[in-house]
């Protein structure tokens, strides 16, 4: 039907179904079903408790705020660099255009999976452990783009990349209420975005420019695997954030982390 129409059809589908299901399913509902509630949802004569946590200011001076921002940039900005050039990449190790963008689909099985099997780990193990898993899977993806010369290696490296995605992005989640609280986690995480998103623009740049002066894609991939490996690194050294005379208010610091890391 044409790109303008294929475009056309996905926002009415989003218009059509999605923005239903947000009125219908997700309205103001009552918190307990058959108690009276307040105007905020909580039940009459419960007041709810309060939010407690870090500032912006204060969660900027430590280093486990920027070793998180700096996974997620990571991520970002790699993962988008790899998408962007899928087909001239693995068109270079000798697959066709269209065996390299169906390598698109095991991307988003192991996001997918990955993300709940994460999600379900980030409630019993410190958050940085879960940065280093993503940052280990990342620099897998890259490794193994460049050992890319059947369908099934291919797949390996679609698998690690969406695995390395759904990682980060969990992982993220968790982390910066883990660590800085709730009080201001909108800000905090406001924040850790702008600098993932801007440094997503970076990625098909590092990129062409790679492919440019090496001629090679694996070769570039080769380079930029430093930075998830820094990252990881980093993870693994820094110490989580202690106010001082204390743990970091609204976290749980003293039950899942319990190494001197």
């Amino acid at each position: 039907h044409g790109l303008s129409t294929a475009w056309l059809l996905e926002g009415l589908a989003v218009w059509l179904i999605v923005i239903p299901i947000a009125l219908l399913v997700f309205g103001r509902r009552p918190l307990h079903p058959g108690r009276q509630t307040t105007a905020g949802g909580a039940p009459a004569g419960h007041a709810p408790p309060a939010a407690t946590g870090w500032s912006v200011r204060d969660a900027l001076r430590t280093p486990m705020f920027w070793v998180i921002d700096a996974a997620v940039a990571a991520s970002g900005m790699l993962t988008t660099g790899l998408n962007f050039h899928q087909i001239a990449a693995l068109g270079e190790q000798g697959l066709t255009a269209s065996q390299a963008a169906l390598n698109f689909l095991p991307q988003a099985v192991t996001t997918m999976t990955v993300t709940i099997a994460i999600g379900a780990l980030a409630d019993k193990v410190a958050p940085k452990y879960g940065l280093v898993v993503a940052m280990l899977l990342l620099a897998g993806s890259l490794l193994t783009l460049s050992m890319v010369d059947s369908m099934w290696t291919a797949l390996l490296y679609g698998g690690l990349l969406g695995a390395a995605g759904g990682s980060v992005r969990t992982v993220e989640a968790a982390a910066f209420t883990h660590y800085f609280g709730t009080a201001n986690i909108g800000a905090i995480r406001g924040l850790a975005t702008t600098i993932s998103v801007a440094s997503t623009a970076f990625g098909p740049l590092a990129l062409s420019l790679g492919q440019d002066l090496t001629g090679s894609y694996g070769t570039t991939a080769l380079g930029l695997l430093l930075i998830p490996l820094t990252v990881a690194v980093g993870a693994v050294l820094v110490r989580p954030p202690q106010r001082r005379g204390g743990p970091a208010a609204g976290t749980s610091a003293d039950r899942l982390d319990h190494t001197p890391a």
